[in-house]
């Protein structure tokens, strides 16, 4: 099997790889990635807005439980990050939450912009995926297992690693991101026994298009306006509140409660939204929008209704990272959807990819000050390969239906039985059940977690995930 050295390795091509990779000094870069990212499929919509008005609204949505070091840093760089794309040539407009770059698939174009940057800084782009991670004998992460998409296996040993993979998307049958943003590294990441924050808070989003005549993408913004919602016979189901909120481009404010109706109406049938607009505003949304692309093969009365579904949206809690985007060891950085503690309890949107953004900055920024520093590579005599990735789509139908946004006790006990009995489980599945188990010990709903036989709470303590045990407090 083929060994590279390399003094830094990067996993995930998402916006957090691609910045930490475009901000780091060395010209000994190696980048793994999949087939996609969440970030390559999203608006690239960013909030801005004053900082008072900013931190004011994450630490209320956050319940107050956000990371005060990790929001200081956010806070000190998310104006600073626009002008740093503005100057890699990306042009912007104005959004309904701040700024979007101006391009039909912003994401896609973003990418593109991105890489043929790190091609001048000859950054080497390996496709494929990460199947173990390599540890030696003080259970110190020194290397990967990958197989590429070529079929070729290889191991890369590093100095540095940069953990920028994603959340746990994959983890469910519905997702509004990429499936390759499957939970297999964090999953890893936990069998290695790195710090894990606040994995039972997760967002979810009621708006994936499944219909099949279009992409399944996540819409927002204008188009939820224009419709009206009901299930597979025609009936309207959404409460008063929320239908009226929706009309008028204010649900935000009763976010929770619409992706619980949608969610628990999506147990018993299909959703569609009719359109209720005008040619006219059809064919000016198609030209205008970011979600535009979607429908210019279509003209609106081709799609009288259009199937949704409520799907998994965000991964709020993850690695805990420092003010410096280090992990629990230390020459392990992290950065993006693959983090925690940012957000806290719940998260407002538009803030992802500015995250992503400034964390992958501030890791490059961090390894700089050491690199010069570094020795060889030496690679131990006892290298030991940890982890066995795999989730089947039984298992994802599962989590949809337990860890959606509405949990019980009852499921959830049911979930935990059977995967506490099943044979040689995968690290994804070892996850899922210590998961699980939180969201059974947790005693209180709050924020982005409901449990339907808890009582709502204002506060409450963190879960954190040390050597694999679970435990509750306050702060890091």
């Amino acid at each position: 099997m083929e060994i590279i050295k390399t003094q830094i390795l990067i996993i995930g091509g998402g916006a957090a790889g691609l910045n930490a990779a475009l901000n780091l000094k060395s010209n000994d870069i190696t980048l793994i990635e999949k087939n996609g990212s969440n970030s390559v499929l999203c608006p690239w919509n960013l909030m801005i807005k004053s900082k008072k008005d900013l931190l004011k609204e994450i630490l209320e949505t956050g319940c107050n439980s956000t990371d005060s070091e990790l929001l200081d840093i956010f806070s000190k760089n998310y104006e600073n990050i626009v002008e740093d794309l503005k100057k890699t040539g990306i042009k912007f407009r104005k959004s309904n939450l701040g700024l979007i770059p101006n391009y039909t698939q912003p994401g896609k174009e973003v990418r593109k912009i991105f890489l043929n940057k790190l091609k001048e800084k000859q950054v080497k782009l390996l496709k494929g995926s990460v199947e173990k991670l390599l540890i030696d004998k003080n259970k110190k992460i020194i290397g990967v297992k990958i197989s590429l998409f070529n079929s070729k296996k290889i191991k890369i040993f590093f100095n540095y690693l940069v953990l920028a993979a994603g959340g746990l998307g994959g983890f469910f049958k519905f997702r509004t991101g990429s499936g390759d943003s499957d939970g297999s590294i964090l999953a890893l990441c936990y069998e290695a026994g790195l710090k894990i924050r606040d994995l039972e808070f997760m967002m979810f989003h009621p708006f994936l298009l499944v219909d099949k005549r279009l992409p399944r993408v996540l819409v927002s913004g204008d188009l939820l306006t224009k419709m009206e919602y009901e299930n597979e016979k025609g009936e309207k189901f959404l409460s008063n509140d929320i239908a009226d909120a929706l009309k008028t481009n204010k649900h935000h404010r009763v976010f929770p409660k619409m992706t619980k109706e949608f969610y628990l109406q999506s147990l018993k049938s299909r959703i569609f939204g009719r359109l209720i607009c005008s040619n006219k505003w059809f064919e000016k949304f198609k030209k205008e929008n970011e979600f535009g692309f979607i429908f210019k093969n279509f003209k609106k009365n081709d799609l009288k209704k259009i199937e949704l579904h409520p799907a998994f949206h965000f991964s709020i809690g993850g690695l805990v990272i420092n003010k410096n985007s280090q992990t629990s060891q230390k020459n392990i950085y992290a950065a993006g959807e693959i983090t925690g503690g940012l957000h806290g309890h719940n998260r407002i949107g538009g803030l992802a990819i500015l995250e992503a953004l400034i964390f992958g900055k501030k890791t490059a920024m961090e390894i700089n000050k050491k690199i010069m520093k570094e020795k060889e590579i030496i690679i131990p005599e006892k290298i030991e390969g940890l982890g066995m990735l795999g989730l089947s789509d039984e298992i994802k139908n599962k989590a949809w239906e337990v860890l959606g946004p509405v949990k019980n006790k009852e499921d959830l006990n049911k979930m935990k039985s059977f995967l506490k009995n099943k044979k040689n489980a995968t690290s994804q599945e070892k996850l899922l059940e210590k998961i699980i188990e939180i969201c059974l010990l947790r005693n209180e709903s709050i924020g982005a977690f409901y449990r339907q036989d808890l009582r709502k709470k204002e506060t409450a303590r963190s879960s954190f995930l040390i050597d694999k045990k679970i435990i509750f407090k306050y702060g890091k």
